[in-house]
C-alpha cells in the first residue's frame, strides 16, 4: 500500500477540525464532516463540513450549529439518500451526568442522535431526532435499496449488560427501526471464549458488506482486540470472534475487490511496526492505521501522518486500487488547552 500524498485540509487560525467521520462524493462535489470546536468533544463543538469540486480548494461551512441544539454536537456523518445529502450527528448535554458507579470508564451523559439534509450542499434543514435517546450512530451503509446503521450505548449507561451495540435499519433514512443486536456487553471480560469475545463495553461499530452477502461488523472495545461479527441476510442472528487488532474507531470500506479499514492504530500489531515520527509533539504513539482485511481479520498495511489526539477518519474509494482518507490529528501542535487539530486527506494506493 503507497500513500501518494497528503494535504491539510482544515486547521488553525480557521478553527480546529475534531472527529471526522464521512467522506463523501454527492452531485459532482466532495464533503468530509468532522466536529468543528476549541477542544476534542468540546461544549462549543458543532457540525462542519470542507466542501471542494477538485480536491484542491476546500471552503468550509457549519452544516448544525450549537444555536440549532443549544447542546454540544460530534461525530457527524454523511450518506447520500436520493436527491439529499443525510447528516446524522450525535447531540450531548455534558451538564448533566448520571450517578453511575464509581469505577465507570468514563463519564456518563445522555446524548440525541439527530439528522439534518440538503438538496444543495449549503442550505441544511432544522435538525431533527431520528432515534432513541443514548444510542449513537456510527457510519451508516447503503445496501440493496435499504438503508443501516450500528448504534452503541456506551458512554450513555452503565458498564456491562447495559451496553449493546444495535444494527437499525431504515427505508428512507430518516425513519429508523431495530432490526438485531450486533454486541451485548459483560459484566465480566472473558477473552479466552472462543464462541463470544467478551468486554464490558463495546462502542463504535463499522459495517460492511461481503461479497458472500453477508454483513460484517468491526467493534470497538476497551481492550487488545477488536470484535468481529458477522450475519447472513437479513442480518438477524450474529457469530463473533476475536479480531488480533485493536482498531479504535474504524471505517471500513470497500476498494475494488478488497477490503479496507482505517481506524486509530498503535506501535505494534500482529508483528508489524511503525516507529516513523510525523512531528516534536508524538507523545503517545498512536497513528491513524490503514487495514486490510485478509484471512477473516484485518492487518495493518500503513500509517498515515499522524500523533498525539488522533483517529476517526472517513473513506472514498476513488477506483478499483486507489481510495482518499480524511482524518484528524494533533501531532504538529503542542499539548495544552489551547492545543490545535487538523483534518488531513490522504491518497493512498493498493498494490
Amino acid at each position: 500500500m503507497k500513500i501518494d500524498w497528503v494535504k491539510t485540509i482544515y486547521g488553525p487560525p480557521d478553527g480546529r477540525g475534531w472527529h471526522v467521520h464521512s467522506l463523501v462524493k454527492w452531485k459532482e462535489r466532495y464533503y468530509i464532516a468532522f466536529a468543528g470546536g476549541s477542544g476534542h468533544d468540546s461544549d462549543d463543538s458543532e457540525a462542519r463540513l470542507c466542501v471542494s469540486d477538485d480536491l484542491e480548494q476546500w471552503d468550509t461551512l457549519v452544516a448544525i450549529r450549537q444555536s440549532d441544539t443549544g447542546m454540544f454536537t460530534s461525530e457527524p456523518q454523511l450518506m447520500p439518500v436520493g436527491d439529499r445529502l443525510y447528516l446524522y450527528a450525535v447531540t450531548a448535554d455534558h451538564s448533566y451526568e448520571y450517578d453511575f458507579p464509581p469505577h465507570s470508564r468514563h463519564p456518563k451523559f445522555p446524548s440525541w442522535e439527530v439528522m439534518s439534509w440538503s438538496e444543495d450542499g449549503e442550505r441544511w434543514s432544522t435538525p431533527k431526532r431520528c432515534y432513541t435517546m443514548n444510542y449513537d450512530f456510527w457510519h451508516p451503509l447503503a445496501h440493496d435499496s435499504r438503508y443501516y446503521v450500528a448504534a452503541d450505548s456506551s458512554g450513555h449507561s452503565p458498564e456491562g449488560i447495559y451496553c449493546s451495540v444495535d444494527l437499525l435499519t431504515s427505508e428512507d433514512g430518516e425513519r429508523w427501526t431495530w432490526l438485531s443486536e450486533i454486541v451485548h456487553g459483560f459484566e465480566m471480560p472473558a477473552d479466552d471464549d472462543p464462541a463470544y469475545p467478551r468486554c464490558p463495553y463495546p462502542s463504535e461499530c463499522a459495517l460492511i458488506v461481503l461479497d458472500d452477502g453477508r454483513m460484517l461488523a468491526l467493534t470497538r472495545t476497551p481492550g487488545a482486540f477488536a470484535i468481529l461479527s458477522t450475519a447472513s441476510p437479513p442480518f438477524e442472528h450474529w457469530e463473533h470472534r476475536k479480531s488480533q487488532t485493536r482498531i479504535k474507531g474504524a471505517a471500513v470500506a470497500r476498494v475494488g475487490h478488497r477490503i479496507v479499514a482505517t481506524g486509530r492504530s498503535f506501535m505494534q500489531e500482529r508483528g508489524t511496526r511503525f516507529t516513523e515520527s510525523f512531528g516534536r509533539h508524538d507523545e503517545n504513539g498512536l497513528r491513524v492505521g490503514v487495514f486490510l482485511y485478509e484471512d477473516d481479520d484485518f492487518a495493518l498495511q500503513t500509517v498515515l501522518p499522524s500523533g498525539g489526539d488522533t483517529g476517526y477518519a472517513g473513506i472514498l474509494t476513488l477506483g478499483e486500487d486507489r481510495a482518499l482518507v480524511a482524518y484528524y490529528s494533533t501531532h504538529e501542535y503542542a499539548p495544552g488547552p489551547e492545543r490545535g487539530s487538523n483534518v488531513y486527506l490522504a491518497s493512498i494506493k493498493l498494490g
